[in-house]
Formats: C-alpha cells, sequence, structure tokens
C-alpha cells in the first residue's frame, strides 16, 4: 500500500465507509505494531508507540465528554494519519536513523568439542587454547577500546599480547580476570562448582563480575585463584603454572583433585559419561600424572587402586564403585 491508497482508507475510515474488513485491518495494524519490541536506535518507533497508547486512552476519555463534538472513527483515523506519517517518515529516513552495520554487535563463537583441543589467534594478536569441550565468544568490537572475551564454557589458555592502552578481560561464570599482557588459564565448566584461575607468566585481576566495589585479588607467575562458590570468596595459593596447562599438549595432571571433578574432566577428555555407586566417592581427593598416550582405562585403574575402588563399562556408561 502507497501513501496515497493509506489516505483514501484513513478517509474512508473517517467517514464511517470502510468495510468491515478494512476497518479491521487498520485497528489490527496498529495493535501488531504496539506488541513488537524495537531495538533502543529506532526511537521513532517507540515514540509512535507510546503516542498510539496515549491517544487511544484520550480518545476514550473525550468519546464519552464531547460525542457530539467529535466522534470516535474520527479521532481514531486523525491519530492513525499522524502516525502514519510518522511511519512514512521513520521509512524514508531509515539510512539516516540506522546504526552503521560496522557498530552492530556480532559475535564470534569458537568452541571445542568433547575429545578435542584447539588453538587460535585473536584480532589483537593474542594467543588461546581451548581444552575439551569449551566455548569462547567475543564481539566485533574486540580491540576497540576494550578486549573483552566471554569463556561461556570449559577450559581456556590465554597468552596475551602487550598493549597498555586496551586491557584484556576475560569473563567466565562470575569472574571478571584484567590483564594487559600476560599469560594464564582459566577453568570454568559449568558442570564444575568452582572457577579457578592460574598465572604462568606476568600479572593479572581477579575480581567478581560486577563488583567495583572490591578490590581484585592479584595474581603473578605459579600462584592461582580459585573462586569458593558457596560464600563468593576467593582462595589463593602458590602452585607450578606449568602443571595447569600440561593438557595443551594432551597430558593430565591432577592436584588434589575430587574424584567428582576429575569425573568431569575425564568425561571432557574421553567422551563418556561416568557415575558413581555411593554418594560419598565423589569426595575421595587424588594427585597424580598421566602422560598423553595413556587410556582412559590406564588412568581409571590407577585411580581405582589408590583408593581400593572398581569400574564397570556398560555399553558407552563407566560406573565407579567401592571394591567389596
Amino acid at each position: 500500500m502507497n501513501r496515497q491508497d493509506a489516505r483514501k482508507l484513513l478517509q474512508k475510515y473517517r467517514l464511517g465507509q470502510c468495510t468491515p474488513e478494512e476497518k479491521s485491518w487498520i485497528e489490527q495494524w496498529y495493535s501488531d505494531i504496539a506488541k513488537q519490541e524495537f531495538s533502543d536506535e529506532h526511537d521513532i518507533v517507540k515514540q509512535q508507540i507510546i503516542s498510539w497508547k496515549a491517544i487511544q486512552n484520550n480518545i476514550s476519555r473525550k468519546s464519552k465528554q464531547s460525542s457530539l463534538l467529535f466522534t470516535r472513527p474520527f479521532l481514531v483515523a486523525a491519530s492513525i494519519a499522524l502516525l502514519l506519517g510518522l511511519s512514512f517518515l521513520m521509512y524514508h529516513n531509515r539510512d539516516i536513523i540506522k546504526t552503521p552495520e560496522s557498530e552492530r554487535l556480532h559475535y564470534s563463537l569458537i568452541e571445542t568439542k568433547n575429545s578435542e583441543l584447539k588453538n587460535f589467534v585473536l584480532p589483537d594478536g593474542s594467543k588461546v587454547w581451548l581444552n575439551a569441550g569449551s566455548k569462547l565468544k567475543y564481539s566485533n568490537q574486540f580491540d576497540k577500546k576494550l578486549r573483552e572475551v566471554t569463556l561461556e564454557d570449559g577450559e581456556a589458555y590465554f597468552d596475551i599480547k602487550h598493549d597498555t592502552e586496551k586491557p584484556f578481560v576475560v569473563y567466565a561464570g562470575i569472574t571478571k580476570t584484567q590483564v594487559l599482557g600476560t599469560a594464564f588459564a582459566i577453568r570454568s565448566y559449568k558442570s564444575l562448582a568452582a572457577t579457578q584461575i592460574t598465572v604462568t607468566r606476568g600479572k593479572v585481576g581477579v575480581m567478581k563480575s560486577g563488583d567495583d566495589k572490591n578490590k581484585p585479588v592479584f595474581l603473578i607467575a605459579n600462584q592461582q585463584v580459585i573462586l569458593n562458590p558457596d560464600d563468593g570468596s576467593f582462595q589463593k595459593t602458590k602452585v607450578s603454572g606449568s602443571d595447569f596447562i600440561s593438557w595443551r599438549e594432551g597430558k593430565l595432571k591432577i592436584n588434589n583433585e575430587s574424584l567428582s571433578d576429575i569425573a568431569v574432566i575425564l568425561e571432557k577428555r574421553f567422551n563418556i559419561p561416568i557415575h558413581f555407586k555411593g554418594q560419598d566417592l565423589g569426595r575421595l581427593r587424588f594427585s597424580a600424572a598421566f602422560e598423553a598416550s595413556e587410556k582412559l582405562d590406564d588412568i581409571l585403574e590407577v585411580l581405582c587402586l589408590a583408593e581400593n575402588l572398581a569400574y564397570v563399562k556398560n555399553g558407552k556408561v563407566i560406573t565407579l564403585s567401592q571394591r567389596k
């Protein structure tokens, strides 16, 4: 429908000459617009919706008070004419009010499947390694003011290109890690309770995301912080940083980990579910090291031998239990 056709239809509506279908179309059109959601840059459309609702309310009041001067169809038609003009204004100026494509947010998602490792280079030259079952997201605005990425799930190692003017920020779980140029690992699987940050070179600041009141916890090389999910506190310790990035080479190093956490890591690594027969088994803690060549059976044999456990394979599921 062009502008002239719309005017004719509104004139018919004002004179009460619309067919029931035309009348229904006009009223349904603005009803549908009012139900839609628009992005922030479309302020004109928002104003139309607000104006339409205000006019409807005004009509409702005035139609009762001034029925001798104005009929409801006339007022509705007048309001639609006004709003239709705004619609045409927005349409003919859409190239002016539209946000440039380069400024619209678009996200790149890089992910790994279970049993898969991946490394890549970000637009600023920073290097990233993703462990199995991980997802990392960044926008097309990356490297403009801040270099921000989100580790949505999984484990990653970052070797950040130094840039004093553009801090590098990683959001993972409820943590925010900020650096200028350094190397560090973050483990933040959704299936694990805690988020763990380990520094291998340089210095990082870690805080809870959205908490700008408290000072960050600073880490240097061979230091680690774990966010306690129960009370939101940080536990800072000294570690051997290389132990926590050996997965890049396919190795597996376990440092006083609970069996429940180890099971999650093995599930991601070998793409097979691991269950427990007995609730207390998941609390057992282990420390061990395995080479990239060692298979799942080799790892399970070592864990079972250490705590007198047994495991059974049933199809594609492994069940751990206390040996009788």
